[in-house]
């Protein structure tokens, strides 16, 4: 667990349910007030939020097991987020509206994974989202707070959910 942060200060509450690399989950904001995930590196995040839950994946550049398919990277976007629409439909009650992002690594002056990125966007529009697209840095500087981070909180009083990428609202 990175030492400081948004996303740490909740961990350490334990009042965020925090998604590894490699998975996506739903979280009902009346079971918790937070969903999250570290440990980008040069990850991509899919999160869809409402005032009711959210929908958090992270998506490895390649998937978590081998494999000599050149288009491996890819394909596993596009599983991802066949995964993130079964949830989306399966819980579509709490998405009345939703705000929903694509968090991509920047490296060097461009989306690392512009392909991935498409793969992404292009899912979500087919759900009838209209996605924005934010960014961080690879490498990223591990001892600002929050680095590497996405955190979705939902306030009792707020009528939606605020998204930061490391510490940052979006």
């Amino acid at each position: 667990m990175s030492g400081s942060g948004i996303l740490a200060q909740w961990q350490a509450s334990r009042a965020v349910l925090v998604v590894p690399m490699g998975d996506v989950q739903f979280l009902s904001f009346q079971q918790m007030a937070a969903i999250g995930t570290r440990d980008l590196g040069s990850c991509s995040v899919v999160i869809i939020t409402s005032a009711h839950g959210a929908i958090l994946a992270h998506i490895p550049p390649q998937p978590l097991q081998p494999s000599p398919d050149p288009f491996a990277g890819d394909n596993n976007a596009r599983y991802m987020m066949s995964r993130v629409a079964a949830l989306y439909q399966q819980n579509r009650g709490y998405f009345p509206s939703a705000d929903t992002a694509v968090v991509c690594a920047w490296f060097q002056g461009a989306v690392a994974l512009p392909d991935q990125m498409e793969i992404m966007t292009s899912s979500l529009r087919q759900l009838g989202l209209n996605p924005v697209i934010r960014t961080y840095h690879v490498p990223g500087n591990r001892n600002l707070p929050g680095q590497g981070t996405v955190i979705a909180i939902k306030v009792a009083n707020q009528n939606r959910a605020q998204i930061y990428v490391e510490d940052r609202p979006i």
